[in-house]
């Protein structure tokens, strides 16, 4: 069996690293797998909003809570341009039933959100996140006083 060396030259060095570039991201998407599938349910109703999921912008991450690592799809959702975007998918999210159990603080705040067994992690600038929940909140209000309005006109 021949020895393995390293490579010497900049060009072997250079397709070194991004074949073990390559492997890593493949092993990634493998690791993602059974999380797009799941996603894969939302992608039309995000899309019919004008919201593309770009797969080279997913990223594997991971919760550890009481011992245990659960897979989390990162999302990155952020824009450089539209400082609204974010916005847009939180409520998207939202409307699609998914729930907010966290958000980290900081310059690049991050929410992280539940829809049964799926867990993702998406941009949400403070500001933005809290718009949008107090949104969600005032249209549940107005659902709730609609139906108290239908119900006493039916009586």
């Amino acid at each position: 069996m021949p020895i393995s060396r390293a490579p010497t030259s900049l060009q072997a060095q250079a397709e070194e690293q991004a074949n073990t570039d390559h492997r890593r991201r493949l092993a990634e998407l493998q690791a993602m797998g059974p999380l797009f599938a799941k996603l894969d349910a939302f992608v039309p109703a995000l899309a019919a909003q004008g919201l593309t999921i770009y797969p080279n912008s997913c990223r594997l991450s991971h919760l550890h809570t009481g011992g245990r690592r659960t897979k989390v799809l990162r999302l990155r959702n952020g824009s450089l341009f539209d400082d609204r975007v974010p916005g847009r998918w939180l409520a998207a999210l939202a409307g699609l039933g998914f729930v907010e159990v966290s958000r980290t603080k900081g310059p690049y705040p991050v929410a992280l959100l539940r829809h049964g067994h799926l867990l993702l992690e998406v941009d949400a600038p403070v500001a933005l996140a809290d718009t949008v929940a107090v949104a969600a909140t005032a249209q549940r209000h107005a659902d709730r006083a609609v139906a108290a309005a239908a119900a006493q006109a039916a009586a």
